[in-house]
C-alpha cells in the first residue's frame, strides 16, 4: 500500500472512530509501527489530523458552539469546582480580566473583595453588577449573540489602555500539540487580546476538554502560566502527551478533585 493510500485509510479510520493508537492502525494496515509513526507525524502537518501520545485522534471539519446558555449547564459542577479555585487566587486591589465563556461565568460568581474585572461578557457584567464590591469594565464591541460576547476591533483596541494582573479564560479545546483552540474566529481573537494584557494568565479547561482541537488557534502552549482542570479516572494516563508539554513549556498545571477546598 502506497503512502496516498494508507493516508487515506488512516483519515477513514479516525472518521469512524474519533481515535486510533499506532498498534491498532499498523495493524490494519498490515505496516510497521515505524512507518504509521511517520504517516502520523507528516498528516499532522499537512493539518490532516491532531497527533498525541500513542497515535491520532481526527479533527472537527467545522466550528461549532452551542449557546451560552446551553453551555452553562455542561459540566456545572466542574465549573463551578474551576470557578471556586480560581476565585481563592485573586487578591484585594488586583485587576482581572474574565472572557465569555460559561466556566468565566462561574468565577464571577464567586468573586469576593475589592477588585477590577475587565470582561467582554455581558453575562458576566450582569452577575458583577449585583456585588458591591466589584468595579466592572465592560469592554465595548460587536455583539456575538449566541454567546452574550463583545468581540472585534474596539474591544481589542480597549484593552491596550488597561493593564490587568491575572487574566482567567477557558476556551473550548486544549491539547499537546495545537495548544488552546476554539470554535470561532472571533471568540479565540478575543482571549488572545486578553491573555496578551496581563501578566499571569490562567486557563481554566475541565476534563472534557483536555485531548480535543477546534478550529481557531488561541496560543500555544508557550503563552499560557496556569492550566487549571477537574480529575477524572485516568486522567494521567489519557492526558500524558498535554502534561507532558505543559512541563516542557513550565506552565503549571493543578488538577482539583472533588475534595479541593479553597
Amino acid at each position: 500500500m502506497n503512502v496516498e493510500k494508507r493516508h487515506k485509510s488512516i483519515l477513514e479510520v479516525l472518521e469512524r472512530d474519533s481515535y486510533a493508537d499506532i498498534a491498532t492502525l499498523s495493524r490494519i494496515l498490515q505496516v510497521s509501527e515505524m512507518t504509521i509513526r511517520r504517516d502520523l507525524s507528516r498528516m499532522d502537518e499537512q493539518g490532516l489530523l491532531t497527533r498525541v501520545y500513542g497515535g491520532a485522534r481526527v479533527i472537527p471539519k467545522r466550528s461549532f458552539e452551542l449557546p451560552i446558555e446551553q453551555r452553562t449547564l455542561c459540566q456545572t459542577s466542574s465549573k463551578r469546582r474551576l470557578g471556586r479555585y480560581a476565585a481563592s487566587l485573586i487578591q484585594s486591589g488586583e485587576v482581572i480580566a474574565l472572557d465569555a465563556s460559561s466556566t468565566a461565568r462561574a468565577v464571577s460568581e464567586y468573586l469576593d473583595g475589592d477588585i477590577t474585572v475587565l470582561t467582554n461578557s455581558i453575562t458576566v457584567a450582569g452577575i458583577l453588577a449585583e456585588n458591591p464590591k466589584v468595579e466592572v469594565i465592560l469592554l465595548g464591541g460587536g455583539l456575538r449573540k449566541t454567546s452574550l460576547s463583545l468581540v472585534g476591533f474596539d474591544m481589542i483596541e480597549t484593552l491596550h489602555k488597561y493593564h490587568v494582573d491575572k487574566a482567567f479564560l477557558s476556551s473550548k479545546s486544549i491539547d499537546g500539540s495545537h495548544g488552546i483552540t476554539d470554535a470561532t474566529a472571533d471568540e479565540a481573537e478575543a482571549k488572545k487580546a486578553i491573555l496578551t494584557s496581563a501578566v499571569e494568565v490562567y486557563f481554566l479547561m475541565d476534563h472534557t476538554k483536555l485531548n480535543t482541537c477546534a478550529f481557531y488557534q488561541v496560543c500555544p502552549i508557550a503563552q499560557i502560566q496556569h492550566l487549571i482542570t477537574d480529575s477524572e479516572p485516568g486522567i494521567y494516563e489519557k492526558c500524558a502527551s498535554l502534561f507532558s508539554e505543559c512541563e516542557k513549556n513550565d506552565v503549571k498545571v493543578q488538577i482539583l478533585s472533588e475534595e479541593t477546598e479553597s
